[in-house]
């Protein structure tokens, strides 16, 4: 079992969270995170199939505190539907009409998503 000297007190089997949210979920998450006393670090980065902009959030934290960091990144970027009116087109006059509007159905969208990296963290180490 590793051990590690971190505020003063020993810890046992550190771990390090890599969570890679959307932009907009950024927040609100960092905000929850924070909140309960978590510690993190942002980086931006870009990916999946639009390359649509994410941040990757880094959590140092120990085991027993992984299991609710967990929950409050489903909670604050884990996916969601929303419901939004469909756009309908009229091709021969070039207008666009938003469905809400005229009629149209109203469609889903998922929207939001997160994926964690869970890694044992051999040494962490605070200056």
């Amino acid at each position: 079992m590793v051990k590690f000297k971190y505020g003063g007190k020993s810890e046992e089997k550190m771990r390090l969270l890599m969570a890679i949210i959307s932009k907009d979920d950024k927040s609100e998450a960092e905000r929850a995170l924070t909140k309960e006393g978590y510690m993190l670090t942002e980086m931006g980065s870009t990916g999946g199939f639009l390359r649509k902009k994410s941040v990757t959030l880094l959590i140092g934290t120990t085991e027993d505190k992984v299991k609710r960091a967990k929950e409050i990144l489903k909670k604050t970027a884990g996916r969601r539907v929303i419901g939004i009116g469909n756009s309908t087109a009229n091709i021969s006059s070039g207008l666009a009409h938003n469905a809400e509007t005229v009629g149209g159905v109203p469609v889903e969208s998922e929207i939001g998503g997160c994926t964690i990296f869970e890694l044992n963290a051999d040494k962490m180490t605070k200056y």
